[in-house]
């Protein structure tokens, strides 16, 4: 009788076993499709690089127009400040 009951017990966790090996198969073909997608947006990113590296020279003379035009800005601030200045002095003398 036991040697039935240890039978039915090694059938029971073989289909245990089958059960849980097919879920890990599953599992595994989610996974690879997952990583399917990363290669793929990966890929996409690369090749829309060309693309950003002309962004990018774009946005550097942007850059170094705006730099000159600050430093415009910031000399003629400075001019009015010492013209402000220098007239604060010359009404507090009088």
């Amino acid at each position: 009788m036991s040697d039935l009951e240890d039978r039915v017990k090694a059938l029971e966790d073989g289909a245990q076993f089958n059960a849980n090996q097919a879920a890990i198969r599953e599992r595994e073909a989610e996974f690879l499709l997952q990583l399917k997608e990363i290669k793929e947006t990966m890929a996409k990113e690369q090749s829309s690089e060309g693309a950003s590296s002309e962004e990018v020279k774009v946005l550097k003379e942007e850059n170094e127009l705006l730099k000159a035009k600050l430093a415009k800005n910031e000399y003629r601030v400075r001019h009015l400040i010492e013209g402000m200045e220098e007239l604060l002095a010359a009404k507090a003398k009088a």
